[in-house]
C-alpha cells in the first residue's frame, strides 16, 4: 500500500480569514518552516465570488485552504517512491500542529473534523480484489 494523500478538514465559520496583509505576514512567519507561499483563489457562495487565500510551498506537497466554512490541509505525495512522505500519524500530529497555529490567531470552534486519506493499493489476485470490494461496497442491513 503507498499513500498518495492525506487530507484533514476542519468545518466551523472562518469567513474572517481573507487575504490581508496582516493574516498572510502571520501564516507565512508561522509556517516558515514549511516555507509555504500565498496564492488566493475565488470561492463561489451565495452573495457572488468571494477572494479567499491558500499557502502552498514550492513543490506542492503542502496546500492549506481557507474557505468560508472549511479549512483544508493537504499533504500530498507528489513524487512517490523517489521522496519520503509522512506517514499518517505524523501528518495528523502535523495537522494538529496547524490547527494550533490557525487558532492561536482565529480563535474558532471547529463545528466537525474529517481525515480523508488516498493510498494506492499493491496488486492483489481477482479473489483479493472481490473481498476488498465486498468490504468497500456493502451496505448495512438496514438498506438491504
Amino acid at each position: 500500500m503507498i499513500d498518495i494523500k492525506f487530507q484533514v478538514v476542519l468545518y466551523g465559520t472562518y469567513g474572517d480569514i481573507l487575504p490581508k496583509p496582516d493574516n498572510i505576514k502571520y501564516f507565512i512567519d508561522s509556517f516558515s518552516d514549511k516555507e509555504l507561499i500565498p496564492t488566493t483563489w475565488q470561492e463561489i457562495g451565495p452573495n457572488g465570488a468571494v477572494n479567499r487565500f491558500s499557502l502552498t510551498n514550492s513543490d506542492e506537497s503542502w496546500l492549506i485552504e481557507f474557505g468560508s466554512n472549511r479549512i483544508d490541509i493537504f499533504h500530498t505525495n507528489k513524487d512517490v517512491g523517489k521522496t519520503e512522505f509522512l506517514n499518517l500519524e505524523d501528518f495528523v500530529n502535523e495537522a494538529e500542529s496547524i490547527a494550533e497555529i490557525i487558532q492561536g490567531k482565529f480563535p474558532k470552534k471547529h463545528n466537525r473534523l474529517a481525515l480523508v486519506t488516498r493510498l494506492l493499493l499493491d496488486e492483489m489476485t481477482q479473489e483479493a480484489h472481490d473481498e476488498v470490494y465486498r468490504k468497500l461496497n456493502s451496505s448495512i442491513p438496514i438498506y438491504n
